[in-house]
């Protein structure tokens, strides 16, 4: 019917919120400094990310709906348990001087990399496992609520959706969203 169902409850703005894989979760990520974790049945929080020293970002679930990845204007990306809350890692993303605000974080789509882009459009790959660098370019293009899928990233820039290949480090396409009157 349009009302509200469950109220989200953060002390600040939240910057985006997705869905689990398994749809059993929603993750909100927050201008108060928290990653949340809420179960879509009952609208209850599962689990509170507190370990972070600016604003949160982003927030994407792993493809088994286990892990969490957070990107933070602290310059990191973290990886959390979600069952149990704990910190699994801290990936420094750290592009250079004065350019640690990480803007996106997500899992590839078989779980095996995170990919981020700060606010300079520098994206970073790393290996979930072991946490190595698996490929850096800029994309020149700044990208709000990246979602990748076999190597290639869609996202939102201004009004357009945009999908670049990783391989290629180019834009392939570029699609203008427009909202109909009424």
């Amino acid at each position: 019917s349009g009302g509200i169902i469950h109220r989200l409850t953060h002390s600040s703005n939240v910057r985006m919120a997705s869905f689990s894989p398994d749809g059993s979760y929603v993750a909100t990520a927050s201008h108060d400094r928290t990653a949340k974790v809420w179960s879509v049945e009952s609208g209850k929080l599962v689990k509170a990310f507190k370990e972070n020293k600016s604003y949160v970002i982003s927030a994407s679930f792993s493809p088994d709906s286990q892990h969490l990845v957070t990107a933070s204007f602290d310059g990191t990306n973290k990886i959390w348990d979600v069952p149990n809350g704990k910190l699994l890692s801290i990936l420094k993303t750290t592009y250079g001087p004065n350019h640690n605000n990480i803007i996106s974080a997500t899992y590839s789509q078989d779980g095996v990399g995170i990919v981020t882009q700060d606010l300079n459009d520098r994206v970073k790959i790393r290996n979930t496992k072991n946490e190595s660098l698996l490929n850096a370019f800029e994309l020149k293009a700044t990208l709000s609520d990246i979602d990748w899928v076999n190597k290639r990233l869609l996202g939102v820039r201004n009004a357009f959706l945009c999908l670049f290949d990783l391989e290629l480090q180019q834009e392939l396409f570029k699609w203008v969203a427009v909202g109909q009157g009424d």
